[in-house]
């Protein structure tokens, strides 16, 4: 952990050569007069250019050592960790060898970690802010992980167990083992008040013989489930579930009728609407309030990797019309009728 900004270190000392530059010509060849002029501008110039860097060194995507100690204080978490932690590199531990575990050093309890390094002490004060501005919904859920995990290629599988229980499973990419712990110890957790929710890891964590693999679920096949002799048998980190954890993809209360894009009761969506682009329930059929041109450029939405909930919330303006460039699967607007390619 460093106590110095890189941008503070990069800045000082500021240039001067825009305010030596508009010395008149009477002195501006005189080099013992430029340099009494650099020389009592420096301090004022500096001032300038730290008070301008401070606003990155505050930034949580770039704050680093006691600044972003201070980011910790208004977002209520410090660093330092009461929980037993156990990452620190071992030969005989799963998960903890080379490039996974971190070096012990002298004065380290064995018993836990003391202190977060700069990452992943950000990851942590990413999932407070996170907690403190999620809806309570799933999607919402979905994208404040997403933004918690940007670019590390770990990702997060939401499962709805039994009423009041919900399950999260670390999917994709191995993270770090000090990550692995946050996750395991619930302090990147999102759940709503009165949910029991349980961590579930694929077989292959910590031991990860092939990073990345998905987790063994039925009814899918994508970059986070899959199938026999594919997917990973997840297990619960909470010992006392007791079974053996499969995600169990029922397409949620949506279905393919034929082509069309149907809907169970249980989807809940209004029997109409007047928002151009809104998604209604159409007697049973997908349905979309005509009025908008469909960007070209928005992602596809893929039947089977969507819900009901989050398609509700995105509407379908922009599903593309009829075309020979869907994909399997692709949700297209037919005639103000959500179709499956």
């Amino acid at each position: 952990m460093s106590d110095t900004p890189t941008s503070l270190n990069t800045v000082l000392p500021a240039p001067v050569e825009g305010y030596t530059n508009l010395i008149t010509s009477e002195y501006s060849g005189q080099p013992n007069f430029t340099a009494s002029v650099a020389a009592a501008i420096q301090p004022f110039a500096d001032l300038q250019a730290i008070l301008k860097a401070l606003i990155q060194c505050y930034d949580l995507d770039t704050a680093v050592g006691v600044q972003e100690d201070a980011v910790g204080l208004w977002v209520g978490r410090s660093r330092y960790l009461e929980e037993t932690l156990n990452v620190y590199f071992s030969l005989d531990t799963a998960g903890l060898g080379l490039d996974q575990g971190i070096w012990y050093q002298i004065g380290d309890p064995l018993s836990g970690l003391t202190i977060l390094d700069d990452d992943d002490y950000r990851i942590l004060l990413r999932a407070v802010i996170a907690a403190n501005n999620w809806n309570g919904t799933v999607p919402g859920a979905y994208t404040a992980w997403n933004i918690l995990f940007a670019g590390t290629g770990v990702n997060i599988l939401i499962d709805t167990v039994a009423s009041l229980e919900m399950a999260i499973a670390l999917v994709g990419q191995l993270p770090s083992a000090v990550v692995s712990a946050l996750f395991t110890t619930g302090e990147l957790d999102l759940k709503p008040a009165g949910v029991t929710l349980y961590h579930v890891l694929p077989t292959l964590y910590p031991a990860a013989v092939i990073p990345g693999v998905p987790i063994f679920g039925l009814d899918a096949q994508n970059q986070s489930i899959a199938g026999l002799d594919y997917g990973a048998w997840g297990y619960w980190v909470e010992e006392e579930v007791g079974v053996p954890y499969v995600v169990e993809v029922l397409q949620p209360w949506l279905w393919n009728d034929g082509g069309v894009l149907a809907l169970f009761p249980q989807a809940d969506w209004p029997d109409t609407s007047s928002v151009p682009g809104a998604v209604y329930s159409d007697g049973g059929v997908a349905a979309i309030v005509p009025g908008i041109t469909p960007n070209p450029s928005a992602p596809p939405i893929i039947f089977g990797r969507i819900f009901a909930a989050q398609l509700l919330l995105i509407g379908g303006g922009n599903l593309p019309l009829p075309s020979g460039g869907l994909l399997p699967g692709q949700l297209y607007n037919n005639g103000n009728v959500i179709c499956v390619a």
